[in-house]
């Protein structure tokens, strides 16, 4: 993952909310909790979740300071209390065990050309939420016609030894100045990565981001949750 991409173009980064991030609220049918956003941007889906009272207090966690940055601005524009943001990795992520009720990966575990990395990233979801949490999951979906030419280019690099699956692919945009990596999902294994995790998964399948119908965006998406300890 290119980190100074991210830098570079979180000034003009813009995102509207999907309205599935609010499954997560009611998933865990909570109110008041706290919510941790991975790989957050611009921190728009975490000011959604709050500026609705679903959750309490979010917490903001990207490896981009630019793009932590912006998000702190957008919560201080809106007067937003219980907001706050951490610069770090969404694979390693400085939280204690335990502390969230919800968890969003967004549009960013697939950033991660690592299967070891996105599993990990997963896996850290899971260690930060307390026992019934719930995580949301979105990826690029794998087969779209607009990604045909990304896909091609992927096995190539492939079958030259590049990359770690015919399926991680590079996109580049400003004349190639910014360059970002995605790993190009299909459902099911979205659905055994976020199982490995130690996940219940509890609904899963495709999301076409809205005002996209013409040439769909096509986006999978697990819910998955950590299971509760029975006590004996």
């Amino acid at each position: 993952m290119e980190l100074g991409s991210y830098d570079l173009i979180a000034g003009g980064y813009r995102r509207r909310v999907w309205d599935i991030v609010f499954s997560v609220a009611r998933v865990t049918g909570s109110r008041g909790g706290v919510v941790v956003d991975a790989g957050c941007g611009p921190g728009h889906n975490a000011v959604a979740l709050l500026g609705r009272g679903l959750f309490g207090r979010a917490v903001c966690v990207d490896l981009s300071f630019n793009m932590v940055s912006r998000a702190l601005a957008n919560a201080e524009s809106l007067n937003m209390l219980g907001f706050y943001g951490v610069c770090g990795d969404m694979s390693f992520m400085p939280l204690r065990d335990d502390v969230a009720d919800a968890a969003l990966l967004v549009s960013s575990l697939h950033h991660l050309v690592s299967r070891a990395l996105r599993v990990r990233a997963l896996r850290e979801a899971f260690r930060v939420l307390r026992a019934g949490g719930a995580v949301l999951v979105v990826v690029w979906a794998r087969w779209q016609v607009r990604l045909l030419p990304l896909l091609l280019r992927g096995v190539a690099r492939y079958v030259l030894g590049r990359s770690e699956s015919p399926w991680d692919v590079v996109r580049c945009s400003r004349g190639g100045v910014v360059c970002r990596e995605y790993h190009m999902y299909s459902l099911g294994e979205l659905v055994a990565d976020v199982r490995e995790a130690g996940f219940e998964v509890v609904e899963a399948g495709t999301y076409v981001a809205p005002g996209r119908e013409s040439l769909p965006r096509k986006n999978y998406y697990v819910v998955g949750l950590k299971p509760r300890v029975n006590s004996k």
